[in-house]
């Protein structure tokens, strides 16, 4: 009897797992408003289902539809107007009596996010801070006119603030937050803002800086020929 009762647990326990088997896998990385291929290998199965999608908010939007089949591989796209919250989606589905899951990442440039990205962007950061640092240090210590001057602090600010909108578009790729995606775009707008206010007050500070030097030349000339 204990032999037949553990025999059933055995057998019971591989029902199971053959039912409730799940594959965990990820369909990629795409930007808002792309269409998305939900894509799982045949393996012999005779249909294959979607259960759910959900957005990155828990909120399902696609419910119990019919994959199709293509060759080996059972297919189902998710159309560009379904695709406009930032984040990570989850797919879950059966084919056969397999259950699976899924999910794919959405974000404003479509890349997938890595250490080796995130190094190289560390290292522009960097760069362009050191610069930022050397230019303000340079409005502070150098001697010259005051346009001269002035241009150090511009260009100072200038590279600081891109390094802070590299930041801003890096932690909107890689951290897909809405609420930090709406603030860094507030920066990056800002940004773009002081950009163009920066590069006009330069052209129109050299531009009377030369005018008064070309004035001043002409005066001297006339000094110099009425003079003698």
């Amino acid at each position: 009897m204990k032999k037949q009762l553990i025999f059933l647990m055995l057998a019971f326990t591989l029902i199971l797992f053959s039912v409730v088997n799940i594959n965990a896998t990820t369909f990629g990385t795409f930007k808002p408003n792309q269409n998305v291929s939900i894509v799982q290998l045949g393996n012999g199965f005779t249909s294959c289902n979607i259960t759910s999608v959900a957005y990155p908010n828990g909120t399902t939007f696609v419910q119990d539809v019919i994959m199709t089949k293509r060759g080996d591989e059972y297919n189902y796209t998710l159309d560009s107007s379904d695709i406009v919250t930032d984040g990570i989606y989850v797919v879950r589905g059966i084919c056969g009596s397999v259950v699976w899951a899924g999910d794919f990442e959405v974000n404003p440039q479509g890349i997938v996010p890595s250490e080796q990205r995130t190094q190289s962007t560390t290292r522009a950061i960097y760069f362009l801070f050191g610069i930022g640092i050397l230019l303000f240090i340079g409005f502070l210590f150098v001697s010259g006119s005051a346009p001269i001057k002035l241009t150090f602090l511009v260009f100072s600010v200038i590279f600081m603030v891109a390094a802070l909108n590299i930041i801003s578009i890096t932690l909107t790729d890689e951290v897909v937050n809405p609420a930090l995606e709406s603030f860094f775009d507030g920066i990056t707008a800002i940004s773009f803002i002081f950009y163009w206010f920066a590069a006009g007050l330069l052209i129109i500070m050299w531009f009377f800086t030369m005018l008064n030097t070309w004035i001043f030349k002409k005066n001297m000339e006339n000094i110099n020929r009425f003079g003698g």
